[in-house]
């Protein structure tokens, strides 16, 4: 009973904590994790839609839409322009995020977590908006049986 008093009164939580130099490195990590990580997603989700998407219309994998699931010309159609819209605005968020995260570096930790937030809901509505428009183009090149609209 003596040894393990003498354990616990040698016992300090402190040891455990992280120093605050890395504290402060290992949010700095953290934060530009959560802000590219969002446009890295697009990037990759982009790339599977567009060069390799599904061949036949699912409900598990693939950019699914009313218009887009009537014919195998409208899904692979739907999977084409999803996949370039999701490269391409995740190309240009992930180079906008990454001279943001740059700023990171210096700030104080709360000014870099509430940037990091404000840059999070910026990739969301962003994201919320192409997709509208995605839904739109398919919307207007293909009825709901999957046949192509006439000027498409």
């Amino acid at each position: 009973m003596d040894d393990v008093l003498s354990l616990l009164q040698d016992f300090d939580v402190a040891n455990f904590l992280p120093s605050p130099e890395r504290f402060l490195r290992d949010l700095v990590g953290w934060t530009r994790f959560a802000v590219l990580l969002g446009p890295l997603v697009l990037l990759a989700l982009g790339a599977c839609y567009y060069y390799a998407p599904p061949k036949e219309a699912n409900h598990s994998f693939g950019f699914r839409t009313y218009w887009g699931m009537g014919s195998v010309q409208a899904w692979l159609f739907a999977q084409r322009v999803a996949g370039m819209g999701y490269m391409g605005v995740g190309g240009a968020l992930t180079v906008l995020m990454g001279l943001v995260s740059l700023t990171f570096r210096g700030k104080a930790a709360l000014a870099m977590i509430n940037t990091a937030m404000v840059c999070v809901v910026i990739e969301l509505l962003i994201v919320l908006v192409l997709w509208i428009a995605l839904n739109m183009l398919i919307f207007r090149a293909y009825d709901k049986d999957g046949n192509l609209l006439r000027g498409y």
